[in-house]
């Protein structure tokens, strides 16, 4: 397969787990009261919380679904 082809599935795959569109409307909600500098720095730390879980994941996700014997 071509890595575009690739890159592609899993651009699609990333966008409908973490589902932007949903998270926008809750983090503008939750925010409507910070400074833009405290949005900033709350959309930092959420965005790298996301990293971290999905890469935790990603690495130990083959071993769970074993453990479960799916």
């Amino acid at each position: 397969m071509e890595l575009g082809v690739v890159f592609g599935k899993l651009l699609v795959a990333f966008l409908l787990i973490i589902n932007p569109f949903s998270a926008l409307s809750i983090y503008l909600v939750l925010t409507q009261n910070h400074s833009t500098k405290e949005k900033r720095s709350i959309a930092r730390t959420a965005a790298l919380a996301v990293f971290i879980v999905i890469i935790v994941f990603a690495l130990s996700g083959g071993i769970l679904l074993k453990v479960l014997g799916i």
